[in-house]
């Protein structure tokens, strides 16, 4: 799973209906229902039970050993994080081996409308939440910014809030994540980047760069790729914009420059990615749009290097101009007579 596809790592044998927004509910990965809430007693090959979610086809079912995860929503990661909720999108199936010779692979967990994943990562224990985390395939992040959303008075980021309730053992263990820029609407071609007139390509080097402190946006995102700078294990990273445009390529320049804040982390390679709502994975974009944000980034921090210079200019000038005492140009060492 250590790719650097957001969507790479996960089998795919089923639709993509998307689990319901509060991370609750029931939900049928197949026809069979195997997430239904009644439970049968299952006999592994070791003699013992274990409860499954029961469609009436593995009354004495044994386990096969065969196994595989899988994700309820394939367009989406593994642990979706939301301003109001944690989603658990990762399915650990088992296959077991019927009486009448075919064999079905089951969910190990049961979604039942009450199911909650972070009132069950609140019960695990350390070893358990850094297993979780350290696994060979990873366990894949997904900070999902709904943009309608970002606004208003409150300096509190629900988001940062809600990915710190992972807790230690995520921020010194996870090493996948992306941030989803969810868009309500699509550019027009005309104004997509990717179709902007030749010459165009590049934003005007004269014109002033974006301040940060004058989009709530830009504010809002500055401080979730603060939060992110604080997990230290990060191998993959990238940011997705996601708009309902039926091409992967019509971006436009203010939903791409939304990714601006990120050019602030330490960690260099991270990737720029556009899913359309119909598209079940990311598409990686192209140099045109990398370009586009590198030069927003360098006149930003250009004008930076700048105002710290004049600070240090009118710093050394403060200096030069109060009053101290004059040197002597006279080598002589005087002694002066000691009062009596």
């Amino acid at each position: 799973m250590a790719s650097d596809t957001p969507n790479s790592a996960q089998s795919t044998t089923s639709g993509s209906t998307m689990p319901p927004p509060v991370g609750q509910g029931t939900f049928n990965l197949s026809s069979n229902n195997i997430y239904e809430s009644q439970t049968a007693t299952i006999v592994n090959a070791s003699g013992s039970s274990l409860r499954q979610p029961s469609t009436g086809f593995f009354e004495g079912g044994v386990l096969t050993g065969r196994e595989r995860y899988t994700r309820r929503y394939k367009a989406a990661k593994d642990i979706i994080v939301t301003a109001s909720t944690i989603i658990l999108n990762r399915v650990h199936m088992v296959e077991y081996q019927l009486p009448n010779g075919k064999t079905k692979q089951v969910a190990v967990k049961d979604f039942s409308r009450n199911y909650s994943f972070l009132e069950e990562y609140n019960t695990w224990s350390t070893d358990k939440k850094k297993e979780f985390w350290q696994a060979k395939d990873g366990s894949w992040i997904e900070v999902q910014i709904d943009i309608t959303s970002i606004g208003g008075t409150s300096k509190a980021n629900p988001v940062v809030e809600m990915l710190r309730k992972l807790g230690p053992e995520a921020y010194h263990n996870a090493q996948f994540i992306f941030v989803s820029l969810i868009w309500p609407t699509a550019p027009k071609k005309v104004d997509s980047v990717a179709f902007l007139p030749l010459g165009t390509q590049v934003i005007d080097s004269d014109s002033p760069p974006i301040d940060f402190n004058a989009h709530q946006g830009l504010v809002f995102l500055s401080a979730l790729a603060k939060e992110i700078e604080e997990i230290k294990t990060i191998k993959t990273m990238g940011v997705i914009i996601r708009t309902p445009a039926p091409d992967a390529t019509l971006i436009s320049l203010s939903q791409l420059l939304h990714a601006l804040p990120f050019c602030e982390l330490s960690f260099k390679k991270w990737g720029l990615w556009s899913q359309p709502k119909s598209f079940m994975q990311a598409i990686r974009l192209g140099r045109d749009s990398e370009t586009l944000l590198n030069c927003e980034w360098q006149k930003i921090c250009q004008a930076e290097w700048e105002k710290n210079r004049l600070q240090e200019a009118l710093y050394e000038e403060y200096l030069s101009s109060v009053v101290r005492v004059t040197p002597s140009l006279d080598p002589t060492v005087h002694s002066y007579p000691l009062k009596g």
